[in-house]
């Protein structure tokens, strides 16, 4: 946008330099996209995907995350927590599942002090932070829940 320079200072946390970008460029007013998706990829030997491993890439959108509420207004804050508290959660699965639960519990408290942020009931608030604890503990144990959750219904 002409007449507000960007805050690069406020970049320079996040591996993802574009994103950051587009989300302030679109707070300083109406923007027009292009018709259709609009892709690049680097292509190498392993395909398309990133080589870093999952804890990597989830510590990089935690920064992200970071970044981006540092250029969003007050009123935009709850939606940023969110993503936080949802890439927050992921980290600490990928932590556990890495045998690293030290670094796992320093995060899971991070994720809970996020999740007080929210502008949520109480109840919504305990669920949230069961599912945060359910990361850490069950990481390897996938449908756990769920099997939970069918029997508890059935009885």
């Amino acid at each position: 946008r002409r007449g507000k320079l960007l805050p690069w200072e406020k970049f320079t946390s996040s591996s993802f330099g574009d994103y950051p970008i587009i989300v302030w460029t679109l707070l300083q007013g109406p923007a027009r996209t292009f018709p259709g998706i609009w892709s690049a990829y680097r292509l190498h030997q392993g395909g398309v995907f990133s080589p870093l491993s999952t804890e990597i890439r989830l510590q990089n959108n935690i920064e992200l995350w970071n970044c981006l509420e540092s250029i969003t207004p007050p009123y935009l804050t709850s939606d940023v927590v969110v993503g936080t508290v949802r890439t927050l959660t992921m980290y600490v699965a990928a932590l556990g599942k890495a045998g690293k639960y030290g670094k796992a519990l320093k995060y899971l408290r991070r994720t809970w002090i996020e999740i007080e942020r929210l502008p949520v009931t109480a109840p919504e608030r305990r669920q949230l932070w069961w599912r945060a604890l359910e990361a850490l503990i069950m990481p390897r144990m996938q449908g756990a829940r769920n099997r939970w959750d069918r029997w508890k219904t059935k009885r």
